[in-house]
């Protein structure tokens, strides 16, 4: 994701990225328990993660729909 940006693609949505973090959030769990993880490993997926947040800021929150 932070090399997409880089290449002047846009970031998600703040929706997106929130219906996606659960499996984010999983994905990286299970990398720290399969014990090959490093701690800079970590370090960069999680600066991954709040980077792709914090690049969604200052776009319009989406309303919310009821069907």
């Amino acid at each position: 994701m932070v090399r997409s940006h880089r290449e002047g693609e846009e970031y998600p949505t703040a929706e997106v990225l929130l219906g996606n973090l659960p499996g984010v959030l999983r994905a990286l769990c299970d990398h720290l328990l399969s014990g090959e993880a490093t701690a800079l490993d970590v370090a960069y997926r999680l600066a991954s993660l709040i980077d792709a947040i914090e690049g969604c800021r200052g776009q319009p929150v989406p309303t919310r729909r009821t069907h």
